[in-house]
């Protein structure tokens, strides 16, 4: 879910099947070759279909995660 865009950034809030809360801060800057397709993809109102496409999504997420290096980049705590 987009919580905010600001064209060169934008602020995510990832819900997984258990429960947990990740909230993703995303730049262009970080991986400028790839920003206009996390745009689509962030925007598109496809659902993964199969657990091969869902895989696909989670892995590009999750590279695009690994450059990130915020120190405040770790998941939400429920209380």
């Amino acid at each position: 879910m987009v919580v905010l865009d600001v064209q060169f950034a934008l602020l995510l809030k990832l819900n997984n099947q258990a429960g947990a809360v990740w909230w993703l801060w995303a730049e262009r800057s970080t991986a400028q070759a790839r920003w206009f397709d996390l745009r689509r993809a962030v925007y598109a109102k496809h659902r993964p279909t199969t657990f091969q496409d869902s895989d696909a999504a989670e892995g590009a997420l999750g590279e695009l995660a690994a450059k990130v290096e915020h120190p405040h980049s770790a998941p939400a705590r429920h209380l």
